[in-house]
């Protein structure tokens, strides 16, 4: 019998193949390693609203760890165990930062999404799922409560001077990335893997009694950290960098299965 005692696993990239789709032999082993007690844990840097049509296809009584452990819900509730979000006063000095940057700027609170430029991409996306949104020039009046995240889309080049700006500013906010170009910001201390030590605690289980899986560099605290750490073959290439272990299976060939396979059953 395996030591192991908690799954969390990223979705784009990992649990997801490159159609954004979950196989049916991951939806199988998921299953399964529930049934035998396995706590199942989707750690994601997508917003609840954004993820959760995923959780529901597992069709288990699981949580979700997302906005990159800013927030932790209850899926079949759809209720938060644990939040932890940016103050307003944070989000309005990234707001001006990002205007006189001419940034294009992603906001997310809870239950809306707010944009200072349209995005084709992400507004299809919202509309396809009927998330709540608002495109607005002028974001900083009409942000009404602390938010979990601020993306800036395009900036990561630029990282640097956001850094800069941020200690300038007297702020300690956390910064991360799942794409090559855009910038993920959260409240101090916040990472995935925050949110997955967060859940184990509750549940009473060791680090060491933990696996994750993750293929981006929002992923590398709980790979680093849990138990058994597990970067996918695809990963990005400063995840690859920074970390060895890895599947032996990409996304696209069921390499959260095979893993999880060869760990609990083989």
């Amino acid at each position: 019998m395996s030591k192991y005692k908690m799954v969390a696993l990223d979705l784009d990239g990992t649990l997801l193949n490159n159609k954004s789709e979950i196989s049916q032999k991951n939806i199988e082993i998921l299953r399964s390693l529930h049934q035998d007690g396995i706590e199942i844990i989707i750690a994601t840097g997508r917003t609840f609203l954004t993820s959760k049509q995923y959780g529901k296809i597992l069709d288990l009584p699981i949580h979700m760890i997302c906005s990159n452990g800013a927030i932790i819900k209850d899926l079949k509730e759809e209720k938060s165990i644990y939040s932890k979000s940016i103050k307003i006063e944070e989000t309005e000095k990234l707001l001006k930062f990002g205007i006189q940057n001419k940034i294009n700027v992603t906001v997310y609170e809870d239950s809306m999404i707010y944009l200072n430029e349209k995005s084709d991409f992400l507004v299809n996306l919202f509309q396809q799922y009927e998330i709540p949104h608002m495109i607005s020039k002028n974001l900083i009046n009409k942000i009404e409560r602390d938010p979990q995240m601020v993306i800036f889309r395009d900036y990561m080049d630029n990282i640097a001077h956001l850094e800069k700006f941020i200690k300038e500013e007297g702020m300690s906010l956390s910064l991360t990335h799942s794409t090559p170009h855009s910038v993920e910001i959260m409240a101090d201390g916040v990472n995935k893997y925050s949110g997955v030590s967060y859940y184990a605690k509750m549940k009473g289980i060791k680090n060491e009694e933990i696996i994750t899986m993750g293929n981006s560099m929002n992923d590398y605290e709980m790979l680093k950290y849990s138990g058994l750490g597990i970067a996918m073959k695809n990963s990005d290439e400063l995840l690859l960098e920074k970390f060895s272990n890895l599947s032996e299976k990409d996304n696209d060939e069921n390499g959260v299965y095979e893993e999880l396979y060869k760990i609990f059953y083989n």
